[in-house]
């Protein structure tokens, strides 16, 4: 995760005859072994559920639980897990990109669009924040950043976005638009469609690669507890990368409601405490 092309595709997990909480207990001790999971929703859920949750066409609602498509985007940790427990009937193939390759695009075609995807924009925070936090990250996140030891970071999620947007009262102007649409199309283009079964795994540097998944349907005859399901984690990996501000870029998504925290800091109830700051990855050790 830390060279190279930053993903890596696994086959042959054993989802066998076991139980979906026997595959969440072994792929829990996997992700461990790849560094610290922490939790992804108000529900401090450190194995999110992918699949149908009956949200329909609820925009305030994030993506991973509906059958709608997903433009290629990144998580808000440091890395990301999918483990395919069952597949639906009819498409969900994910998509994995390179986003330095979208850089690149972007330096090759619209150099005149890169400070303005420098300096970046809001994420909203999807109603998810504490009493006492913003609705908003606290400050635009870079689209692209350089460490002073020259590693870019790529920070992208168009719907988190646009909700910033929305909620702000403040449409995108004409460049800002053209910006993200541009680094969707360069997703789609240079996006390698994986098709991904029982047992198939990949993780991925939410700072170099990116990920997205097909529309889907199922068979309405097909009883809940066989239909599409994935698990997710999301794992924070010590000296992982070098930041142009750490605080922001690393951090500034994933602090803030119940997000961000590891299974320790739960187990104490840190959640609960307010204004509580989060273990800072360097200094943690696996839970």
């Amino acid at each position: 995760m830390k060279d190279g092309r930053g993903i890596a595709l696994v086959r042959g997990f054993p989802i066998g005859d076991h139980t979906d909480e026997e595959v969440r207990m072994m792929y829990w001790g996997m992700s461990q072994h790849m560094g610290t999971c922490v939790s992804q929703d108000p529900n401090c859920a450190l194995i999110a559920d992918v699949k149908e949750k009956g949200l329909g066409d609820n925009t305030v609602a994030r993506a991973y639980g509906n059958k709608h498509g997903t433009l290629c985007h990144v998580d808000l940790a440091d890395t990301v897990g999918l483990l395919g427990v069952r597949q639906a009937s009819q498409g969900a193939r994910s998509t994995l990109a390179s986003s330095l390759t979208i850089y690149n695009e972007f330096v090759k075609q619209h150099p005149e669009w890169l400070p303005a995807a420098f300096e970046g924009f809001f994420w909203d925070r999807y109603g998810e924040q504490k009493q006492w936090e913003g609705e908003l990250s606290p400050s635009k996140v870079p689209l692209f950043s350089f460490s002073k030891e020259g590693q870019l970071s790529v920070r992208y999620n168009r719907n988190w976005i646009t909700r910033a947007s929305t909620r702000r009262g403040i449409p995108f102007t004409e460049e800002e638009t053209a910006i993200l649409d541009f680094f969707d199309q360069m997703g789609r283009e240079h996006g390698l469609p994986v098709t991904m079964g029982p047992g198939d795994v990949y993780f991925a540097n939410n700072y170099v690669a990116l990920h997205g998944r097909e529309s889907y349907e199922e068979d309405d005859q097909t009883p809940p507890d066989q239909r599409r399901l994935f698990l997710r984690v999301w794992i924070n990996v010590p000296k992982l990368r070098t930041f142009a501000d750490e605080r922001l870029i690393r951090f500034g998504l994933s602090s803030h409601g119940n997000i961000g925290f590891t299974s320790q800091e739960i187990r104490e109830g840190k959640n609960l405490i307010p204004h509580y700051q989060r273990v800072r990855v360097e200094e943690e050790a696996v839970a």
